[in-house]
């Protein structure tokens, strides 16, 4: 199942207000589609909620060539089996998706559970979370300059600092925290980003509002359900 909105000839289908609404439609929660396709009589194009770029853009003048690839991104095996990549949904990509601007800060005003920490570069750590939009369970990456890293480790206590600064100095360069550090903090959207296996968007932390930790939590990492 998905959306298909029809629009006028002189209406744009593509990183227009109007993609943001059939997004809006795609992730209602009596809807909840992963695919969705807005068509104007002189394109088709089929986006999915889980990647930027649309899956398929095709001239309807040149449709009768590319009907192939009209075919395998309509297939019924991939609409009903959407997690065929078997990622939690970004909740970046999907912010952007809904019109939320790159570089505007908005604050990431519940506490949420730090389930992982990664070195990514001598000056930039990746902590990942999640949330719930309704009841769909998004990933959050949140990228933290040096400086706010060290002031992190800065308000948990002592030995759980020490931990993750030992961790970050030996490979893998990286932690399971497991939820039991809860952050509140502001940043800002980035653009798109390419990851080695899908697109997502990350939030670049301007601003530490609150830490705590809570010894008594334990989230296990996330494991992405297998699709047969």
């Amino acid at each position: 199942m998905m959306v298909i909105e029809a629009k006028g000839p002189k209406e744009s289908i593509f990183n227009s207000c109007h993609v943001e609404q059939a997004y809006s439609y795609a992730i209602h929660p009596e809807i909840r589609v992963h695919f969705y396709a807005l068509c104007n009589g002189r394109e088709l194009i089929v986006y999915s909620i889980n990647q930027w770029d649309p899956v398929l853009r095709v001239s309807l003048q040149e449709i009768d060539k590319n009907w192939h690839l009209v075919e395998k991104a309509l297939l019924p095996r991939f609409l009903l089996n959407p997690e065929l990549k078997n990622f939690m949904p970004d909740y970046g990509l999907a912010m952007l998706k809904m019109g939320v601007k790159p570089g505007i800060p908005q604050i990431i005003a519940c506490p949420h559970h730090i389930q992982s920490v990664m070195k990514a570069e001598d000056d930039l750590y990746v902590f990942n979370t999640t949330t719930k939009v309704g009841d769909v369970e998004y990933l959050v990456t949140l990228d933290m300059l040096a400086s706010h890293y060290n002031e992190l480790l800065s308000l948990l206590p002592t030995h759980v600092a020490n931990s993750i600064s030992t961790a970050m100095k030996r490979a893998p360069f990286q932690m399971q925290l497991e939820g039991k550090i809860l952050l509140t903090c502001v940043g800002e959207l980035s653009e798109v980003i390419e990851g080695a296996y899908e697109e997502f968007a990350s939030i670049r932390v301007s601003e530490i509002n609150n830490v705590v930790y809570d010894p008594s939590v334990t989230l296990l990492p996330y494991k992405p359900r297998k699709v047969v």
